[in-house]
């Protein structure tokens, strides 16, 4: 029984990491698309 319990507290933690994982994924990526081009950018791209 006391296996069982390991395990589930185990499953359960690797699946909060997994998810704040793709959570943190996520926002860095809607950050990086939504933020404006830096004035250095710019300039290079020209």
């Amino acid at each position: 029984m006391a296996d069982t319990s390991l395990f589930l507290n185990l499953g359960g933690a690797m699946v909060l990491a997994v998810l704040a994982g793709h959570g943190i994924r996520w926002a860095l990526d809607a950050w990086v698309r939504l933020a404006p081009a830096s004035s250095d950018e710019a300039e290079g791209a020209e």
